[in-house]
């Protein structure tokens, strides 16, 4: 994953998932809830592909994120509404 920051060829995109379950709770250095979650995400174009990332909080299950990656590496997520996700996009998470 730390390849994909440096390597020039792999570019940033965007990406939506709809969150599930965490597979993995963890307690971080300063006390804090780290949740881990594994999600099947879709880019515009219908390709899709499974990305792993963490959270401070416990997200609600079957809402979408949109998410920046560059590679494997998810540099932000934040929750959308079902409105902003495109439909082809929709269709295939559903």
């Amino acid at each position: 994953m730390a390849v994909d920051n440096l390597n020039p060829f792999v570019k940033v995109q965007t990406v939506y998932g709809r969150t599930n379950q965490a597979i993995g709770h963890s307690t971080g250095q300063m006390g804090e809830d780290i949740y881990t979650y594994r999600m099947l995400t879709s880019d515009a174009q219908g390709k899709q592909r499974w990305l792993t990332f963490t959270a401070d909080h416990r997200l609600k299950q079957r809402h979408y994120l949109k998410i920046e990656t560059k590679g494997q590496n998810v540099n932000s997520w934040e929750a959308v509404a079902t409105n902003q996700v495109p439909q082809n996009i929709q269709e295939v998470l559903a």
